[in-house]
């Protein structure tokens, strides 16, 4: 993720034996940060 010029904030979901099941980008922001908006649905 070097590469990537922006900053994320990511969500990463692993199941019982903590192997990776999903990697999903919940934000993106600028170069230094990323905003994150937390709600209850």
């Amino acid at each position: 993720m070097d590469n990537i010029r922006l900053e994320q904030f990511r969500i990463l979901f692993l199941n019982k034996k903590n192997i990776l099941i999903v990697d999903e980008v919940l934000s993106q922001g600028t170069i230094d940060q990323a905003a994150v908006y937390i709600h209850v649905r």
